[in-house]
This record gives structure tokens, C-alpha cells and sequence, in this order.
């Protein structure tokens, strides 16, 4: 099936499943976005691509997505796209759930200033003064300034333990205990201060456990039980919750587009990663949040708070007390991504003038899709800071472009390239692929995230420098490839 036919019968799949699909009657505003998706990058002198919704998700293998858009402080329409689960028939819908992956720190985040607002806990006290059922260690190395919960919540304590890799179904989960020792039958190391708290900027999920126990410490409550009373339930977020849902709920699915095992890993780290969550409903967080920060409310935070809450921790830094923190009046907006196996999420508000956005996954190639979708919206909404990079390309002859054609290799890594008319297709492991367009006659740029590709030579061998790594080509009997992972 050629690339133009997939994508019509994609299109026609959704059309059946759900009642937002191209052929369904929807509203102006979701009509538009979902014929309007556009790449990180635009050639100069040519057309704008403008992707469908239905041909994206297919590319990058993405069986459902949630979207919310907000509009004028309110959540204009919320639907889904696509199915739960590959190869099954139920479609997702504006209730389905996803893991909502990082954007659980917004929540967590939210509840620690709560603490703070009653008085429970100090933003710029040591933690270790609150904590009562653990403390937090440190390297000897680490300096002697204190951690403090506005540190944490900034991903500025010297924390460790970037991330969370989650468990497979029916495996023994570990209590938070265990997550912040780094004992059996945690998968994680444990939750260390290895570094001078507020000397550097370093993501910390770990960090974000010190919260949790934190949190349950001064409430004296566990942690979900706490979220559901102080957020959930005043903001009527009925399908916001740490438990895995038994019903509408998303299947995890790779990069393949097939389902995970299990549809997924499952996360104990409910602070950093464990949220499950709809669009409509993060996005009426964000809506309370930014209500607050205008003062027209007193919930979930004092207007003093979330103005503290989006405002960098640091002058001239990008992260608030949570979530990323960007520009400022009209265009100031804040924004989260998450990332768990088999689903991506991302959320952006802009807290002046009540526009904004959410949008999950379940599929691991959501990444790219998401920024797609997201750069359409801004497009359409005249949001600032979204606009596609323009870049000028070089025409090439076809015979230029075809000497670069091959399969390269670097250690695990190992990609296809080949020539699609006047630019080059790279295939990673995983299936994705993305259009390299000539800037000159080594260097390339992707439409899809902007990224850069040179061609040279290293010890008489063609190579690629690309995200880092160098790839020797590995084709045409010069060199046997030997396999490669994603």
C-alpha cells in the first residue's frame, strides 16, 4: 500500500470509529487542526506542508490520541482519534485515559504547594527538617547547602535518578520505601543528593519522590488519597487517578504500532510517572491553575502561590516551581511533556489570554506527532514561539543523493538511507522515518524535529554524524553490518 493510499484508508478507519474523524460533522476549530498538522521545519520558497491528523498517526504509528483545546479560558472540545488498542475495534474517546507519564509532576507539584499555602511546609526550608518517616541522603561531595522543596519541585537539588523505566504487569511493585532506597523489588537507583543542591539545573524524577514522601509526611495522608480530596474532586476531574483504570482505558503501544505486553508497564511512582488522566481533564487543571494566577480564583492555589508557581526559579531560566515557564505578559505560557513506555503526553497553557492545549498518546512515536499537532494549533490560534523553522534547501542531483544511499551503523544503532525525488529518507530501528533535505552537499535538515545530518569521511569511510553519534556506513561489501537494535 503506497504512503497516500495508507493514509486515506487510515482516515476513512477513523471516520468509522469515532465521531471527530474528517468525515463527521465537527466544529470549525477541530476541523481545521486535524488537516492542519505542520513540521518543526519549512523549506524557503516552498509550501507550508499541512499534514492530516489521520496521515501523521499512521506514520508514526500512533493507534489513538486525546486531544484537548482550550480556547478563551475554557476547554473548546475534547474528542479522541483512532483506537485503544491496535487491531481492536473500541475507539478512543474525549473519556478515555492515558498515562499522563511527567505531567503527574504537575500534579505533585500542585499538592506541595497546598502543604506550603497551610502552613505544613517551608518552599526554602530543609526538607530533611519535614521529613519524618525517611531522610534524605547525601554524597559527601554534594556541598552543604540544604534541599528545599522549591529546589525539587525546580529539578535544582542535586537530586538523582532522572527517570523511571515502570514494571511489567504482575510483577511485585515496590512501596515508596523501597523506591527511595533502591531496594528490591524497585528497578530504580536510590534517590541520592550527588550533587551542590542549586548549583545546576539536572530533571530529577527521583526528586519528585522526596516529594511524595514529603507531602504524606506533613498531610499525614497517602499521597493518591490527598490528590483525589485537595484536586481531583474540587475540580471534578472524575477521570484523574493512580490506580489503572478497568475500563476506557488506553493500551501502551511501540514504536512498531503494536501493543505492549501487558498494554504497558506499570508505575508505583505516583508523584513522578503513575498519574492516569484524560486530556479534558489536565486541561481543567491548567484552566484552575491559570484562573488562580489571574486572581479571578482562589483554587487550586492562592494567586500569590501559582504566580510564584510560573515564574522561573531562577532569573532567566525556563522552569517554574513544576512546569516549564516561558516567555512572559501575553505570551507567557507554561507547559509539561511526559513519557512512559507506550505513551506520550504534553500539556500547554498560556495563563494571560486562556488558550492552550493537551494532547496524549498511546504510542511511543507520539513525541514527534504531539509537536506536529501542537505547532498546527499555535498556527490557528496565533500562539507565539510555535512557528516552523525556515530553512533553505539545495537541489542536488539525483546521483548526489543516491551516493549517499545505504545503511549506516553506530554500535546498537543501525539506520537505512535512500532517496525519495530531490531528499533523503532515513529509517531508524524503529521504524520512523524522517525526510532530510539538502542545505548543502553534506549537510541535511528533518522536516519532522529539525534535526541535522552531515556526511563526511573517517578513516576512508563514508559516515554520519547524527543525534550525537557517528555511523559508518556499512553497505555495498565494504563493510558487513552486524545487526543493530533499536
Amino acid at each position: 500500500m503506497t504512503r497516500k493510499h495508507q493514509a486515506g484508508a487510515v482516515i476513512a478507519f477513523l471516520a468509522l470509529l469515532t465521531g471527530n474523524g474528517p468525515c463527521a460533522a465537527a466544529g470549525p476549530a477541530q476541523a481545521r487542526l486535524e488537516q492542519s498538522l505542520l513540521p518543526a521545519v519549512r523549506i524557503e520558497g516552498r509550501p507550508m506542508p499541512a499534514w492530516s491528523l489521520a496521515e501523521r498517526m499512521a506514520h508514526y504509528r500512533v493507534p489513538g490520541v486525546g486531544v484537548a483545546l482550550i480556547e478563551n479560558g475554557a476547554v473548546a472540545w475534547a474528542g479522541g482519534y483512532g483506537v485503544l488498542h491496535a487491531g481492536q475495534e473500541a475507539p478512543v474517546s474525549a473519556d478515555t485515559r492515558f498515562q499522563a507519564a511527567s505531567l503527574s509532576k504537575l500534579i505533585a507539584a500542585t499538592l506541595t504547594l497546598q502543604q506550603v499555602e497551610a502552613g505544613r511546609l517551608g518552599l526554602d526550608e530543609d526538607v530533611n527538617h519535614a521529613l519524618r518517616n525517611w531522610t534524605l541522603p547525601r554524597d559527601d561531595s554534594a556541598g552543604g547547602a540544604p534541599v528545599t522543596p522549591a529546589l525539587l519541585l525546580a529539578h535544582r537539588a542535586g537530586v538523582s535518578v532522572s527517570g523511571f523505566e515502570g514494571y511489567a504487569q504482575g510483577a511485585p511493585l515496590p512501596d515508596l520505601g523501597a523506591i527511595l532506597d533502591g531496594r528490591a523489588p524497585a528497578n530504580s537507583a536510590p534517590v541520592r543528593v550527588t550533587a551542590a543542591p542549586g548549583s545546576a539545573g539536572r530533571y530529577s524524577g527521583g526528586g519528585y519522590m522526596v516529594l511524595q514522601q514529603l507531602i504524606e509526611d506533613v498531610a499525614g495522608q497517602p499521597f493518591e488519597a490527598l490528590a483525589q480530596a485537595s484536586l481531583f474532586q474540587p475540580l471534578r476531574m472524575e477521570r484523574s487517578g493512580y490506580a489503572t483504570p478497568t475500563a476506557g482505558v488506553a493500551c501502551g503501544h511501540g514504536y512498531d504500532g503494536r501493543p505492549l505486553a501487558g498494554c504497558g508497564n506499570r508505575y508505583p511512582e505516583a508523584a513522578a510517572a503513575g498519574l492516569w488522566s484524560t486530556p479534558a481533564d489536565m486541561a481543567t487543571w491548567a484552566l484552575a491553575l491559570s484562573a488562580a494566577y489571574r486572581g479571578e480564583h482562589a483554587s487550586p492555589l492562592r494567586p500569590e502561590t501559582a504566580r510564584r508557581m510560573l515564574s522561573p526559579l531562577v532569573a532567566g531560566g525556563d522552569v517554574g516551581l513544576g512546569p516549564g515557564v516561558h516567555g512572559k505578559g501575553a505570551g507567557l505560557q507554561f507547559d509539561h511533556a511526559g513519557s512512559n513506555r507506550g505513551f506520550r503526553a504534553y500539556l500547554l497553557m498560556f495563563p494571560e489570554t486562556g488558550g492552550g492545549i493537551v494532547v496524549m498518546t498511546n504510542g511511543d512515536g507520539g513525541q514527534e506527532l504531539i509537536g506536529e499537532i501542537v505547532r498546527g494549533a499555535a498556527s490557528l490560534q496565533g500562539w507565539p514561539g510555535f512557528e516552523p523553522r525556515q530553512r533553505s534547501a539545495v537541489r542536488l542531483p539525483a546521483a548526489q543523493l543516491d551516493a549517499r544511499a545505504g545503511d549506516y551503523q553506530a554500535g546498537a544503532f543501525r539506520a537505512s538511507v535512500s532517496r525519495v525525488e530531490d531528499h533523503l529518507l532515513l529509517r531508524t530501528p524503529r521504524g520512523t522515518t524522517y525526510a532530510f533535505h539538502p542545505s548543502s552537499g553534506t549537510d541535511y535538515f528533518a522536516l519532522e524535529d529539525g534535526s541535522t545530518l552531515v556526511f563526511a569521511e573517517q578513516d576512508g569511510r563514508p559516515v554520519m554524524h547524527l543525534w550525537g553519534m557517528t555511523a559508518v556506513r556499512c553497505d555495498g561489501g565494504e563493510r558487513a553490518c552486524d545487526g543493530g537494535g533499536p
